[in-house]
Formats: C-alpha cells, structure tokens, sequence
C-alpha cells in the first residue's frame, strides 16, 4: 500500500517537487512550514537547501542527503544509458545526433535549397550554425564562444525548424519524425548540458584507469616504477584525482596570497600528489587561512567575529530578537523573557508564534491563546539556538559546563573554518579532546554541519558598561534587562564609552594618515578608495580654513526595504484593486473576490498565491490561464526573476518576480531581455496591468526593456550593495574620532534630510548639474545640528549663546512646546 511519506520521497528522487511536511510530520516541520518544499532540478536548489537545513537539523537532514543521492544517481544513470563507461554513451548521443542531423538536412535540400542555407550556412539568431556555434561554408569556418551570442538555446534552434519546417509535406515521414521528436526534446541532442553536473569525477578516473591500463600493453613505460613504488600510470592517475584542500591554497615559493609553508628540511624540490604531505605543512597553512579568511567584527576591527552557529553569537542574536518582544503591546518581564528563553529556545528548535502562545497561555501568562496581541516579531523568531540543540544531544546538561563549552565552541570554529573537509575536522578533534569524548560522539559531531561568521566578535559581546542591573558586559546585559542590542549602545548607558575607547587607536593628525593605514581595517577595495577620497577632501577642507572642523556631520544611509515601515496587507491591497474591476467584469472580479476573502492573510504571505491574484491568475509570459488547483504543482508552474540573479539579487515581489509555466521558463533560462516573441504577443495584458496598479511601472518596465545591461549597470550592481557604504561609514568615522579628537562627529539620518526636503518643498534634480551634492552636504549639516541641538545638547543654552551673535541665530526656540524652528537664511 503506498503511504504519502514514500510518495513524497519517490516524487523527490523523480525530479519532481516534494513538500518536506508529508515526509517527516507535523513533531518536526512546524505549522507555519507545512507547505515548504523542494526540487533537486530547481535553479534555486541550493538556496532551499540551506533552508531545509535550517529547519530541520542535521540529524533530520540526513534523510534528505541519501534521497539526493539516489536522485543524482537516477540521473546518472539516464546519461549513462546503461554502458559500462561514459564515453560509449558520449558516441552513442554524437551518433544520434549526426543522425538528426543527416535527416534534416536531406529533408531541407529536398523541399527548399534557400531554407537549406539559411540554416547550415550563415551565423543567424535560432539556426543550426547558432545552436552548436559554428558554421562551415564554402570551405570556412566560423567559431563563436560557447557563452556568446543570440538565438542558441535548444528552445531557439526548435523554433527555427519549425519555422521551416511549416510548410514541407505534412505526410513526409522524415518531417513528422523530426516534429516528433522536437515535442519530445530529443531532436538532436548537445554533449553539453545542465545534467552534467551530477556526473562524479570518480566516473571519469574510472574510464582513465581503464585506458591506462588498456595503454599499458603497447605502451611498457607506464608500468616503470619509482623510488616510492608507483608505476607512471599510477602516477598520471593521482595527477588526475588529486585536488589541493582550499585551506592550503597556492603553494608557489612566495607571493602575497601565498600562506602554505614547506615542512623543515623539505624546502626544496617540487611539489606533486605523491609527496603533498610530506612537503607542505597542512596543519600550519590550515591555521593561517584561518587569520586570512575569517570576517572581522563589524565594531572591533582588530577582532575576528565569532562564527554564526557558535554558542555565544547564537545567544546574542536569540536575547537581541527576544528583547523585541511584546505581548499586549508591553515587553514582558525579564523573568518571563528568560523563561522563554530556558523552556523554549534551549530545545534547540525554531520557536514560531503558535508555539509562544501555547506557552504563555499554559503557563498563565496570558488568559486567552486567541485575543493577545503579539508584536516586536514576525511569525515566529528568525533566530535560534540550533548548535545547543545539536551539541545536548550529545553532552546531555553537560553542555553548559564552562569546560564543555568551550570545548563546544573551539569544535564549532573549527567545522565553520574546515567547511566540508570533515578528514581535517575529525583530526582535529580526535587531537585535541581525544580523552573527552567517545569515538561514537566524534562521529556524530563530524557528520554536523557549520557555515557562515557572524558580525560580532566575542571582545565585542564582553564589553563592560553600567545599565539597570550594574555593572555588567553587553551579553549580560541582554539576558538581565529588555533592552536590544542598540538600546545598550545610545549615550544613556557606558557600553558606547568603552567601545569608542576600544575602537579608536592612538591620535594621528589626518595630514598623517597614508592609504597603507587603511590596509590593518580590513576594507574591500571599493570601500578602501571611498574613504581615501574622504580623507584627502578633509585634508584640503582643512589647509583652506586653515583649522580642524569643530563638527562633522555623517550622513547615515537609510535602512535596507525589509526594515521599512509594514505596507498595507497584501489582502487588503488585492481585494482593493479587485474591487476597482466591478465596474467592467463585475461577476469574474465577485468570483476572485469571494476567494481572496476566502483566504487569510497568511495565506498571501505564500509567493506563488500572491503572484497569482496580481497577474489576474495568468501566467506572466504566455498570458495561459492558471488553475488555482495547479498552482502548488511545481511541474507546471515556476517563479522567475526578471532581472535574472547571477546579475543581482533581487526576489523583490512587487518588481522582479513573475509567475510563468515551468515550461517556458525552463526554455527561458536566466536570459535577459526577454525575448522579442514573448514581449510581443504579450505586451498588452502587462500595459493593463500596470495602469490598474497590479503590476508596478518598474516591473513593467523590466518586462518590457529590449536592451542588454550595460558594461556600466553590470558594474553598479555590484557597487550598489549596502555593506559596502555602513563599512565604510564606520571605518571614516572611526578615521575621524582619531584624527580629530577634539572634533564632534554627528550622525544625520537620509531619511530625515528626505522628509526636510518634502517638507519645504526642496526639489531634487540629478540630471540638471552636481549642484544638488552640495546642497545635500548643506541641508545635511542644517538637519543634523538641529536634532543635535534639541536631542543631544541643551536648546536653552544654544539659544543664548546665538542671541550672543545675531548673525548665528538662525533658530526660533519656542518657550511654550520647547521646539526650534529653522528661520530662512539671507
């Protein structure tokens, strides 16, 4: 009898979409994930992958690898076709190829010579010659790159034929083959797919071994043997399967991105596979791509962060979204913060917001699961305390020994550093805690997995300051009060005071300062060149005023989208623009109507739901209309980004993403443009969806763009990330605090500078000249010190120091609501 788990796994093995829920049940997927799902075959596989990790731990997670395996296999074997070595399969798909090939030839030059040359004997979008990138003609030859050029897609090269294909005999034997098998997609199949990706390299050493051996009978000098014992064939064959670990990098003889070192007597004579371990010291290359590649903290630049997944930066990120929490719109007390924390999050688990609420309520917290009102949280926590739930299960409440924590932590480092090289982490353990802990647990704690470095380092977390509770470090501090992370660092506490003296370095005047200072800050290049420019426009600020500035002002970029303030519901933003239809399809829009109030509001937190009331249930490319009973059917039906993601990442709903058949967007690939075809035969219902606010004139604008990205837009993709300006606006201010000790450095929000602008009707135009950087620097400098003036220092004072000198009183202090105003200027 087949049970829904083993058809849910065969569906997976298959290539086709598996929802993890029928596979492990409701005691390990949550509510809030009972429609997550996967495709080994999806583009976005290994992004999932990391969220199917996340949710369900590395024991779990197990079962998801074999599944894998036997899908990896199934594909192998489709490309294997059942030969004993991959090459006989690679002859058996050139022959058919050829095959094809002859067919559509003889059937071209029978029924049209100039249809005939159009495909075999020019370079054109979609014909024979753009399909394998090459043409032949009257004795030359024409080669393009395999990554160059239009129209050479399989889904190009079929329409071509088709398009010649129209109108042969209909009854041609050899013209309905060729159709045939176009439906099938087996016409004239490429050596060079996607599939090959699953091909392992222990396929290829096993045919190379096969033909060394095969050699070895009319070639006798590949059995000669060395001094080591290795015969040459054995030798071409570690050539050929040996890889240098990536912690060892490099190993030229010098060189700045050179780090692995020769062991002591072996520091002459190459390098081969055979003598790696006995020249090159892998231990000691180990430890220094350790002080190479590991990310520094974010305020501590001379301290490496800790990783994400260990013990303390778990704590933090947990403690730092808890103290968030409000239950009836008041933050709970500590005690019950830290009972949330003790009986909840130690599990080890995600704790959604079902599972607070059941808490709260059977703990008395609260008297009803259905009326308290939640905030300061999502649907559920985005953190958790995943490696206590991995390492408990081994330790058991030892755990929480300080001995066996910081066991735990070295461990952890070491598996974030190592990555996969479980052989190198396994050492590294046994070496180490060899005594501590049983060959079974060393086992368990290699198969975990630990990836990613966080923002903090651990200096960072323990850094003294006074708050509510005393004396205490940032960590504690967290786990005693309610405050967050930038509720400790504001002047009201003495985290901020140590960490400026910690941060800055010793005084240095800025005419000092040299482009090598940079290097010890550990900034990209990007970053690097901005803040040298800053410093070298300070540098003249300071020899034409011929003194140091007595304020600085630095702008402060406005926080990422996600942070913004919460838009409407997209429930209510869909019935609105539903409504809005009654007027021209009264009963079609009543229909969608009465589904979408059929629906919650969790439910359109769903991608592919919401994209499909936005494009009126109808796939973005073909204009097909889409079943809502086909929608979660992830054959049929795919999300694509417009802008594609090797690009820039961007899964932004409202502008990038689309909802299109699995077909088309398969054929599709990640190009861009959009093809011409689909633009056209499509462009009108996109036009009807923008001017009726389904679709946002940006997405419209993409959809519809026909020319390629610029050398230029390619470049500000990447230069458009926002690390890259908050990195360098700490770095240059904490250039600032050294170089000018006596100076005061004040922060300016972009979006305060914004809403001034709004408000007092302060155009912005980019295009007309630069004029309007120099006005952002003045209006920056004006907003700043007035919040300055009013939030930081005494507005009484201030105004009696101005009334000293009218020609400074540019401010009106209003005595009855204590508020500045900024008069006009002269």
């Amino acid at each position: 009898k087949r049970t829904k788990q083993a058809y849910e796994i065969l569906k997976l093995i298959c290539g086709m979409s598996g929802i993890l829920f029928n596979i492990y049940g409701e005691g390990i997927i949550d509510e809030e994930n009972k429609k997550f799902s996967l495709n080994f075959r999806d583009s976005n596989y290994e992004e999932k992958e990391g969220q199917a990790l996340e949710l369900l731990g590395d024991d779990y997670f197990e079962l998801l690898v074999v599944i894998k395996e036997l899908h990896d296999i199934g594909m192998l074997s489709c490309i294997i076709k059942g030969h004993k070595y991959l090459s006989e399969s690679r002859v058996e798909l050139y022959e058919e190829h050829k095959k094809d090939l002859d067919m559509l030839q003889g059937v071209m030059k029978k029924y049209d010579k100039k249809a005939y040359n159009e495909m075999f004997r020019v370079m054109k979008e979609g014909n024979y010659s753009a399909y394998v990138g090459s043409v032949n003609s009257l004795g030359k030859k024409k080669n393009v790159r395999r990554n160059g050029g239009k129209g050479r897609s399989q889904e190009d090269f079929y329409k071509c034929v088709k398009a010649s294909l129209k109108n042969f005999p209909e009854d041609d034997k050899d013209v309905k083959t060729i159709l045939a098998k176009i439906e099938n997609e087996t016409f004239m199949p490429k050596q060079l797919t996607a599939s090959n990706g699953v091909i392992p390299n222990q396929l290829h050493a096993f045919e190379m071994k096969a033909i060394l051996t095969n050699a070895e009978k009319y070639l006798p000098f590949l059995l000669d043997k060395d001094e080591s014992g290795l015969t040459v064939s054995e030798r071409i064959l570690e050539l050929f399967t040996f890889h240098i670990p990536y912690y060892v990098g490099p190993i030229g003889a010098c060189g700045d991105n050179v780090w692995a070192k020769r062991r002591f007597g072996e520091e002459k004579g190459k390098v081969y596979p055979w003598n790696f371990e006995q020249k090159i010291d892998t231990q000691g290359a180990a430890e220094e791509f350790i002080g190479r590649m590991v990310r520094h903290c974010t305020y501590l630049t001379n301290e490496r962060t800790l990783p994400k997944q260990s013990l303390l930066y778990e704590k933090f990120m947990v403690l730092n979204e808890l103290n968030n929490l409000k239950i009836n719109g008041a933050k709970p007390d500590v005690a019950v913060k830290q009972s949330i924390y003790e009986n909840l999050f130690k599990t080890g688990k995600k704790v959604t917001l079902n599972a607070l609420k059941a808490y709260l309520y059977n703990n008395s917290i609260i008297a009803s699961k259905d009326n308290v009102v939640i905030t300061g949280i999502d649907a559920g926590f985005n953190a958790s305390l995943s490696s206590v739930g991995k390492f408990k299960g081994i330790l058991g409440e030892d755990l929480f020994t300080d001995e066996n924590q910081e066991m735990v932590e070295k461990i952890i480092f070491w598996g974030t550093v190592y990555g996969n090289d479980k052989k190198f982490l396994k050492d590294r353990i046994e070496k180490e805690y060899k005594e501590r802990l049983s060959i079974e647990q060393i086992k368990r704690i290699v198969g975990f997995k630990f990836s990613g470095w966080g923002k903090l380092s651990k200096s960072f977390l323990e850094i003294s300051g006074n708050c509510e509770c005393g004396e205490c470090s940032i960590i504690q501090a967290l786990w005693e009060t309610n405050h967050n992370l930038m509720e400790l660092l504001s002047e009201q506490y003495g985290f901020k005071k140590n960490l400026d003296a910690m941060s800055n370095a010793v005084e240095k005047p800025l005419r000092d300062w040299t482009i090598e200072d940079l290097d010890g800050k550990y900034l990209s290049a990007p970053v690097k060149r901005m803040i040298w420019q800053t410093i070298k426009m300070l540098r003249e600020a300071c020899d034409l005023t011929g003194k140091e500035p007595d304020k600085v002002f630095v702008e402060m970029p406005r926080e990422h989208e996600k942070n913004a303030t919460r838009k409407d519901s997209r429930k209510k933003k869909l019935l609105e623009l539903y409504t809005a239809l009654k007027s021209e399809q009264k009963s079609w829009a009543e229909v969608k109507i009465r589904e979408i109030n059929g629906k919650s509001e969790v439910d359109f937190r769903i991608k592919k739901l919401y994209l499909y009331y936005l494009q009126q249930g109808r796939c973005m490319y073909s204009g097909e209309r889409i079943e809502l009973s086909d929608l979660f059917n992830n054959n049929l039906y795919d999300i694509d980004h417009i802008y594609p993601r090797h690009f820039i990442k961007d899964d932004s709903i409202e502008n990038n993403l689309v909802l299109v058949k699995k077909q088309i967007n398969n054929r599709k690939s990640d190009t861009f443009p959009i093809e011409k075809g689909i633009q056209g035969d499509i462009a009108g219902f996109w036009k009807m969806l923008c001017e009726r606010g389904f679709i946002t004139k940006e997405k419209y604008n993409r959809l519809m763009r026909t020319d390629e990205f610029t050398d230029e837009e390619k470049a500000a993709f990447i230069n458009r990330q926002l690390v890259e300006t908050r990195q360098g606006t700490k770095a240059i201010t904490q250039i600032l605090k050294q170089a000018f000790p006596d100076t005061q450095v004040i922060f300016v929000k972009a979006s305060i500078v914004s809403d001034f602008r709004k408000k007092f009707e302060i155009n912005k135009v980019r295009t007309l000249n630069d004029t309007h950087h120099a006005k952002d620097a003045y209006l920056n400098i004006v907003v700043g010190n007035t919040y300055d003036t009013k939030f930081t220092t005494n507005p009484i004072n201030f105004i009696k120091d101005a009334a000293k000198n009218p020609k400074n009183n540019f401010y009106k202090y209003n005595m009855a609501d204590g508020t500045l105003k900024l008069l006009p200027l002269d």
